[in-house]
């Protein structure tokens, strides 16, 4: 998918594979030799603004053959770098088909720019071997 881009700890060792299908969604299998000290999707958001929003928030569905969790993070660009909030629950995946939200109150995140600036939703998964299956993943804000 255009932007969207797998990010792993150049430290680590460690390989990736990606399938869609229609029974799974999308796949990622990650096989670690060596762990690093992050393994990340990032989904581009754009250049939103988020003056006048209330909150952000996500809905995943996701499975994994074994017990397995994650965290999520919106990510704003600063001149010269970037600020990341994290979600405040870790999402579970389990070998059934598991639901998960979450939301960000824009009034508690006191050093978010508001203004148009790019941002990303990101998935920082487990540093170990792991596979997981994305069913439905959305990004929202009201």
């Amino acid at each position: 998918v255009p932007g969207i881009m797998w990010h792993m700890d150049p430290e680590g060792v460690q390989s990736v594979k990606a399938v869609i299908s229609s029974d799974i969604g999308l796949r990622f299998d990650n096989s670690v030799e060596r762990a690093g000290a992050w393994v990340a999707l990032h989904v581009p958001l754009g250049n939103i603004a988020l003056e006048g929003i209330a909150l952000t928030g996500v809905y995943i569905e996701s499975s994994a053959p074994r017990a397995t969790s994650y965290r999520c993070c919106l990510r704003s660009g600063l001149p010269g770098g970037f600020v990341d909030h994290f979600f405040h629950k870790d999402v579970a995946a389990y070998a059934s088909l598991s639901t998960h939200t979450d939301t960000l109150t824009m009034a508690s995140l006191q050093d978010v720019p508001f203004k148009r600036t790019w941002r990303e939703f990101i998935i920082f998964f487990p540093t170990n071997s792991f596979s997981i299956s994305l069913r439905d993943l959305r990004f929202f804000a009201a």
